[in-house]
This record gives C-alpha cells, structure tokens and sequence, in this order.
C-alpha cells in the first residue's frame, strides 16, 4: 500500500479537484462545449491525465519487476 497511496492522493484528489475546475468554468460559461476547440481541450486534457496515470502505475508497479539487463 506504501506505492498505492500516493497514486491515490495524486490522482484521485487531483481529479476531484479537476473535475470541480472544470465544473465551474462550465457553470461560469468559461469553458462552451458547443464550440470545438474547448471539447478539443477537453479531449487532450482528459487524454493527458489518463496518460500520466498509465506512466506513473507503470513505473510504480511494472518497472520495479523488471528483471536486470532488460533494458538496452
């Protein structure tokens, strides 16, 4: 649990947190879904956290289990 916890704090309270951003710059008219660049942002940022999550549970729990001399 000692590797889980802190996927958990960064990627689960930083996306709580996401989410209320982008809820209020919805609610505030900031962010118009009806237009295609800020569905675009959307797409890419969404994309970009998946990702970052992806390389973080690689590198905490699949590269640690590597055997030696696996890399080039």
């Amino acid at each position: 649990m000692s590797r889980v916890w802190p996927i958990i704090c960064q990627f689960g309270v930083g996306g709580l947190l996401c989410i209320v951003g982008i809820v209020c710059g919805l609610r505030g008219r900031y962010l118009d879904l009806s237009l295609a660049r800020d569905r675009r942002f959307m797409v890419i940022f969404a994309a970009g956290f998946i990702g970052l999550l992806v390389l973080a549970a690689v590198f905490t729990f699949l590269a640690p289990h590597l055997p030696e001399g696996a890399t080039p």
